[in-house]
């Protein structure tokens, strides 16, 4: 289950993911879905529409988190030419996410940059 995500780049962002139904039909597929942002309030994938978007599942406490490194440079790399980079931690992976949103948006700031 999804919690909440960090848009990769800017600051720590979103949460808990569900199907928006606010009656757009324009809305197919992956934008129809909208992230609780990390510091509160939505965050509709719709916003993206028209650009690519990657989603990567994360844990602040893996042995892997130092990718973010490498997903930074990739949103610098490809940011001019629209690309969105949004960080979701799940806390899926055996306690290895931070319990709140406010001690996830810190680590990221801290030590990523993000």
């Amino acid at each position: 289950m999804f919690r909440r995500a960090f848009l990769i780049g800017t600051a720590c962002l979103p949460a808990f993911a569900y199907a928006a139904d606010d009656g757009d039909e324009d809305l197919s597929g992956a934008h129809q879905f909208t992230f609780e942002a990390i510091e509160g309030g939505p965050l509709p994938l719709s916003q993206f529409a028209g650009r690519p978007v990657m989603v990567v599942n994360t844990a602040s406490m893996c042995g892997f988190t130092h990718q973010y490194n490498g997903l930074q440079a990739l949103h610098e790399t490809y940011r001019d030419r629209g690309l969105v980079v949004l960080g979701v931690p799940s806390d899926d992976f055996g306690g290895q996410e931070y319990g709140t949103e406010a001690e996830v948006k810190h680590f990221c700031e801290v030590n990523f940059n993000l």
